[in-house]
Protein backbone atom coordinates (compact mmCIF):
# COMPACT_ATOMS: atom_id res chain seq x y z
CA UNK A 1 0.00 0.00 0.00
CA UNK A 2 1.22 3.51 -0.80
CA UNK A 3 0.81 6.61 1.35
CA UNK A 4 -0.13 10.08 0.13
CA UNK A 5 -0.45 13.44 1.88
CA UNK A 6 -3.35 15.58 0.82
CA UNK A 7 -4.17 19.07 1.99
CA UNK A 8 -7.83 20.06 1.77
CA UNK A 9 -9.23 23.56 2.20
CA UNK A 10 -11.42 23.96 5.29
CA UNK A 11 -14.57 24.70 3.28
CA UNK A 12 -14.15 21.47 1.27
CA UNK A 13 -13.42 19.03 4.12
CA UNK A 14 -17.01 17.73 4.37
CA UNK A 15 -17.03 16.94 0.63
CA UNK A 16 -13.61 15.31 0.84
CA UNK A 17 -14.60 13.11 3.80
CA UNK A 18 -17.78 12.01 2.01
CA UNK A 19 -15.81 11.25 -1.13
CA UNK A 20 -13.26 9.19 0.78
CA UNK A 21 -16.05 7.22 2.49
CA UNK A 22 -17.29 6.00 -0.91
CA UNK A 23 -13.86 4.97 -2.20
CA UNK A 24 -13.37 1.33 -1.25
CA UNK A 25 -9.75 1.09 -2.41
CA UNK A 26 -8.27 3.42 0.21
CA UNK A 27 -8.32 4.29 3.89
CA UNK A 28 -7.96 7.80 5.19
CA UNK A 29 -7.11 9.38 8.50
CA UNK A 30 -7.73 12.95 9.57
CA UNK A 31 -4.74 14.64 11.22
CA UNK A 32 -4.38 18.20 12.46
CA UNK A 33 -0.84 18.68 11.25
CA UNK A 34 2.43 16.91 10.86
CA UNK A 35 6.08 17.77 10.82
CA UNK A 36 7.57 17.46 7.39
CA UNK A 37 11.34 17.27 7.12
CA UNK A 38 12.78 20.00 4.94
CA UNK A 39 15.02 18.82 2.17
CA UNK A 40 17.07 21.41 0.41
CA UNK A 41 18.50 20.30 -2.94
CA UNK A 42 21.60 22.45 -2.53
CA UNK A 43 22.28 21.46 1.06
CA UNK A 44 25.63 19.88 0.28
CA UNK A 45 26.53 22.68 -2.07
CA UNK A 46 30.21 23.12 -2.73
CA UNK A 47 31.43 26.39 -4.10
CA UNK A 48 32.97 25.97 -7.51
CA UNK A 49 36.51 27.11 -7.85
CA UNK A 50 36.76 30.33 -9.75
CA UNK A 51 38.52 30.06 -13.03
CA UNK A 52 41.38 32.48 -13.46
CA UNK A 53 42.26 31.23 -16.91
CA UNK A 54 41.96 33.55 -19.89
CA UNK A 55 39.03 32.73 -22.13
CA UNK A 56 36.82 31.40 -19.34
CA UNK A 57 33.32 30.42 -20.38
CA UNK A 58 30.57 33.00 -20.17
CA UNK A 59 30.32 36.59 -21.22
CA UNK A 60 30.70 39.66 -19.08
CA UNK A 61 27.41 41.22 -18.02
CA UNK A 62 27.95 44.25 -20.22
CA UNK A 63 28.01 42.09 -23.37
CA UNK A 64 25.14 39.81 -22.36
CA UNK A 65 22.93 42.55 -20.96
CA UNK A 66 20.59 44.59 -23.10
CA UNK A 67 20.62 42.84 -26.48
CA UNK A 68 19.86 39.40 -25.00
CA UNK A 69 17.15 40.83 -22.78
CA UNK A 70 15.51 42.56 -25.73
CA UNK A 71 15.58 39.41 -27.84
CA UNK A 72 14.20 37.36 -24.95
CA UNK A 73 11.38 39.84 -24.45
CA UNK A 74 10.62 39.81 -28.18
CA UNK A 75 10.42 36.02 -28.25
CA UNK A 76 8.25 36.08 -25.12
CA UNK A 77 5.88 38.55 -26.75
CA UNK A 78 5.72 36.36 -29.85
CA UNK A 79 4.88 33.26 -27.81
CA UNK A 80 2.24 35.15 -25.84
CA UNK A 81 0.60 36.38 -29.03
CA UNK A 82 0.52 32.81 -30.39
CA UNK A 83 -1.11 31.62 -27.16
CA UNK A 84 -3.71 34.39 -27.37
CA UNK A 85 -4.41 33.60 -31.02
CA UNK A 86 -4.86 29.89 -30.23
CA UNK A 87 -7.12 30.78 -27.29
CA UNK A 88 -9.25 33.04 -29.52
CA UNK A 89 -9.42 30.31 -32.16
CA UNK A 90 -10.61 27.75 -29.59
CA UNK A 91 -13.31 30.11 -28.29
CA UNK A 92 -14.92 30.39 -31.73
Amino acid sequence: MKNYRVRVRDEKTAFFEELMRYLDFCDYESVEGFAEPRIYPGFEFKEKEKSTKKGAKGRPLKEAGISDMESNMASLREVMSRINAQRDKNRK
